[in-house]
């Protein structure tokens, strides 16, 4: 739906929620979609990859986009989650892409199947464009928290601690790249890759919002979010 669509109309009502739930299919089917390898046939599997985990905070926005639909109270519930979900999102994208861009080998071992096409841009670039274009057409509705900031940290912290749990279980690394470092150098990586998100989280802010004041459509829709008819992307 175009930001300066109607809102609470059917026709928008039936667009955001055909969009979200697009979204919400297409993602789990990617999930059910993902190849096994020696890496992921034993415990956690696929869990132990960023990508993985970022991917179920998008499918948990799509739903959520979808509920709201029906029932618009979880429409806040989404905006609370929906900037952190970018945010990680994003650190995939860029870091996926950049260390595949200097070898291949960084991100995949050997023993690996190399993804198709499609689902190498459906995990790590169709989860950035469904966020944005989400976020792009709510901007003026969701506000940055301290929630968020923390759901950010959580999101960090915990991946963190979950692929050094995974490595003294599996005496491997989810990716090869990690190989290389010293423990120094894997500290550095960690506070890198959590100031990075924060980064992105905050970009997604200040780089969307208008220059000048909010508009009448924007007033007006924000009182309409507030209406149990309301509907948003």
């Amino acid at each position: 739906m175009s930001p300066h669509t109607k809102a609470g109309t059917p026709g928008s009502s039936l667009a955001v929620a055909l969009y979200q739930l697009t979204g919400l299919t297409c993602f789990s089917l990617l999930i059910l979609w993902l190849p096994e390898t020696p890496q992921t046939n034993r415990f956690p599997g696929h869990h132990q990859y960023l990508t993985i985990i970022a991917l179920y905070f998008t499918i948990a926005c799509a739903g959520l986009g979808t509920l709201a639909v029906i029932l618009p109270q979880w429409q806040q519930v989404r905006f609370a989650i929906l900037p952190v979900a970018l945010a990680g999102e994003l650190v995939v994208m860029a870091l996926y892409w950049s260390l595949k861009g200097l070898s291949k080998d960084y991100m995949f071992y050997q023993t690996d199947i190399n993804f198709p096409w499609w689902l190498d841009l459906g995990l790590h670039v169709a989860p950035v464009v469904f966020l944005g274009l989400s976020f792009l057409a709510n901007r003026h509705l969701i506000q940055p928290s301290a929630l968020q900031r923390g759901l950010l940290l959580c999101f960090a912290a915990g991946y963190i601690v979950w692929i050094e749990y995974v490595h003294m279980h599996l005496g491997t690394w989810p990716y090869p790249f990690m190989t290389l470092f010293t423990l120094t150098q894997r500290l550095l990586f960690y506070n890198f890759a959590t100031a990075l998100v924060y980064l992105f989280y905050w970009s997604c802010f200040y780089l969307t919002r208008p220059w000048g004041p909010v508009d009448k459509y924007t007033l007006q829709r924000s009182q309409v979010l507030r209406s149990p008819k309301v509907a948003t992307d």
